[in-house]
């Protein structure tokens, strides 16, 4: 993985492999407000929405955010959408360590919407999210 950074700051750092057509989006803060939490995703949708990569990486181990049902409708209502329309394949999500993260993020990328139209999986490991990767492009 050839990553270039595109974005960087003290809440996240935003990637881009053009090789294999991959946005990788990392957090780099886990003290989030709800509102800098929108602004942020919001921000990751539209880069994805332009850029329409094949594949997105999200790589959750560093935050401990909790996502309320206000945010999760939110979340459902404007970000997914934005993910469909750029016609992803695949996104990836590495979660921490921690049991609550892992079910927080299930619950934000595993809701009906997003299961219908983006090929979503969990990992605790890049490896395994990037051979995954690999292995939806062999199918393609």
């Amino acid at each position: 993985m050839k990553l270039i950074p595109v974005e960087e700051n003290d809440r996240y750092v935003l990637s881009v492999d053009e090789e294999i057509s991959l946005v990788c989006f990392k957090w780099e803060s886990n003290f989030l407000s709800k509102d800098i939490f929108k602004e942020v995703v919001s921000h990751l949708s539209e880069f994805v929405l332009n850029k329409k990569p094949s594949f997105l990486l999200i790589d959750s181990r560093k935050s401990n955010i909790t996502i309320t049902d206000e945010i999760q409708k939110w979340h459902d209502d404007t970000i997914v959408p934005r993910y469909i329309d750029a016609n992803i394949k695949g996104m990836a999500v590495l979660n921490s360590e921690s049991i609550f993260s892992d079910i927080t993020h299930k619950k934000t990328f595993g809701k009906e919407k997003a299961k219908q139209s983006l090929k979503t999986e969990f990992f605790s490991d890049e490896k395994e999210a990037l051979d995954w990767f690999n292995n939806l492009q062999s199918f393609n």
